[in-house]
């Protein structure tokens, strides 16, 4: 009888073993999604700004005077003199990176480029 009563505590020690497990996991899943989305929603805010101050931005170019592909990897715009604005010029290093199109394609990017905004490891 004995035997039998540490074989049924047994299998529900395991079973409710089973149960904590699975709890923690979708605990630990929560904790993730919920991770992700205040991520998601500082992107989203960054990205407002982003695009406010780049429509705020007095552009000196036109798409027009940009020449068509001829085949060159690289064309000079301007003399390869960059437009900044004395707002823009900064020692503060930053990076704010658009979110991708639906094509995967890249979209602004703005950054203070400086050994501290470089990884860490070299790949």
């Amino acid at each position: 009888m004995k035997k039998k009563k540490n074989k049924i505590k047994i299998k529900s020690l395991k079973q409710l073993g089973i149960v904590v497990a699975i709890t923690i996991i979708f605990a630990l899943i929560e904790y993730i999604i919920y991770i992700n989305d205040s991520k998601v929603l500082s992107n989203v805010s960054n990205e407002i700004t982003q695009t406010s101050t780049i429509n705020s931005t007095n552009i000196n170019i036109g798409i027009e005077e940009i020449t068509q592909y001829s085949g060159q990897i690289v064309i000079t715009i301007n003399n390869d003199v960059p437009y900044f604005e004395e707002k823009d010029i900064t020692t503060e290093e930053f990076e704010q990176y658009s979110r991708l199109d639906e094509l995967n394609r890249a979209g602004v990017a703005f950054a203070n480029i400086c050994k501290f905004t470089m990884p860490e490891e070299r790949y």
